[in-house]
């Protein structure tokens, strides 16, 4: 471990993380003498709860990031305060620095909070957390499908027919009709390769397809249990899927706006008042 001498001081331990994805390095800022200590770590539950062990720390401070959900899930199982500092403000900008590290990102965490300037963020419960990346996985499941459809579409203009046109092309009948021209990939010869590219384009289109369907059957069933959803599926103009992305985004959207701002909906203006 490498120590700093620091002539700050406080009451309370704390501990500061750079996470990452299979090392971080920790932060120990110690009350009595002010220094900082260092140490490196595997990224692990396992590895995490005896570091926290070992060091008892009041607060335990994370940057936002992919990792951050679990860590602070952690924290607070172990009865321990977790901040998660916002990585977007003004103080993570290191246009001045000569040198970033991991260890100078842990020391960056912790004396901003001893500075009382650490900016942080509020990270959604964890079940918020999932459904919002199921809406995003089936968001990205549609961008594929639309990027097949093109693919689809250029191999048939490449070879000088029509393409595919209109929401009827992707139906089972339009499918099928699309399916005359393609062929096994293995029985293709050297000048209709094509047909092959075309043949795997469909089999992909298919499975993106289901993906998009049990996605949108899990997100559905979701929202007949969300009243937030329900609410504001009777705005007329709004259907699930920006029902769902509003009240998985803005989960205190209600609070926040109060039924004088539901001009609106009446419905909605009503069961907030």
């Amino acid at each position: 471990m490498n120590t700093i001498p620091t002539t700050a001081s406080i009451h309370a331990s704390i501990l500061a993380i750079d996470l990452g994805k299979y090392k971080s390095v920790a932060c120990i800022h110690e009350p009595d003498t002010g220094e900082f200590r260092f140490t490196t770590f595997d990224t692990t539950r396992a590895e995490l709860r005896k570091l926290i062990g070992k060091e008892q720390p009041a607060v335990v401070i994370i940057e936002a990031c992919l990792l951050a959900g679990w860590v602070h899930d952690l924290c607070v199982e172990l009865g321990v305060r977790c901040l998660i500092a916002n990585t977007a403000s003004e103080a993570w900008k290191f246009k001045h620095l000569k040198r970033k590290t991991d260890k100078d990102d842990a020391l960056r965490l912790a004396q901003l909070y001893l500075l009382d300037q650490l900016p942080t963020v509020t990270l959604p419960p964890t079940q918020v957390r999932q459904w919002r990346s199921l809406i995003a996985c089936r968001q990205t499941w549609v961008g594929r499908r639309i990027a097949v459809q093109n693919r689809i579409r250029a191999l048939f203009v490449a070879q000088g027919l029509p393409a595919p046109r209109g929401a009827r092309a992707w139906t089972a009948t339009g499918l099928a009709g699309i399916a005359t021209q393609a062929k096994a990939l293995a029985e293709c010869g050297p000048d209709e390769l094509w047909r092959g590219l075309l043949a795997l384009a469909l089999t992909e289109y298919r499975q993106v397809c289901d993906l998009v369907a049990q996605a949108e059957a899990r997100l559905d069933a979701l929202g007949k249990q969300s009243a937030a959803v329900i609410l504001l599926e009777t705005v007329p103009g709004i259907g699930p899927r920006t029902a769902e992305t509003v009240a998985a985004y803005w989960d205190n959207w209600a609070d926040a706006i109060g039924p004088e701002h539901c001009f609106w909906c009446p419905a909605a203006a009503s069961q907030l008042a």
